[in-house]
């Protein structure tokens, strides 16, 4: 018979979610950082390394013109201090991704210690594994003996979680403060 755990929502973990409701999320993608100059590289250059040129040719007057991409951080931070005579262009792709409303509140659940039904031993709820085989999910996988669904784990729910929180005995102590000071 699985052993039944009842796991709380950590209540010092709940924040309101500023972007509750939202459907839509942007992240930002890697700076690309494009460079062109009528002039040799100066020696800080190092193509392959910290730097990729992408074409390298003489205009019909002699000059050299250079184009490339930086990928190093420590290459720009010295072409910053050092100024070259060099154009740069910065560019940036947002990915937008389409998801499910974001929740109201952000939360964690306590670390509980539980009991394998099969090995006995004693373990984390953050140390369970989940593994999904075909239509089979399970996410109570003993990490001592691999046995799947080795305990039953029943979670708090959010509203009961705020309604704990606000009557817990620390916050009606602090509130009992306040009338006595007013």
């Amino acid at each position: 018979m699985k052993r039944k755990y009842f796991v709380k929502i950590d209540l010092d973990s709940i924040e309101k979610n500023k972007d509750a409701g939202k459907t839509i999320s942007y992240f930002l993608r890697r700076q690309t950082i494009y460079f062109e100059t009528n002039q040799e590289l100066p020696d800080y250059f190092k193509d392959g390394e910290n730097c990729y040129i992408t074409e390298q040719c003489w205009t019909p007057d002699g000059q050299v013109k250079i184009r490339g991409v930086i990928n190093s951080d420590e290459l720009l931070r010295i072409c910053e201090e050092k100024k070259p005579n060099i154009k740069y262009e910065f560019e940036r792709d947002i990915d937008c991704i389409y998801h499910a409303p974001i929740p109201e509140y952000s939360y964690n659940f306590e670390n509980i210690e539980i009991r394998c039904v099969t090995c006995n031993k004693r373990i984390f709820l953050s140390d369970l594994n989940f593994d999904c085989v075909e239509d089979n999910f399970s996410s109570t996988i003993c990490p001592e003996c691999s046995k799947w669904d080795c305990c039953e784990l029943e979670y708090e729910t959010i509203e009961n979680a705020l309604i704990r929180k606000n009557n817990h005995p620390i916050k009606m102590t602090e509130l009992a403060d306040k009338f006595r000071k007013a």
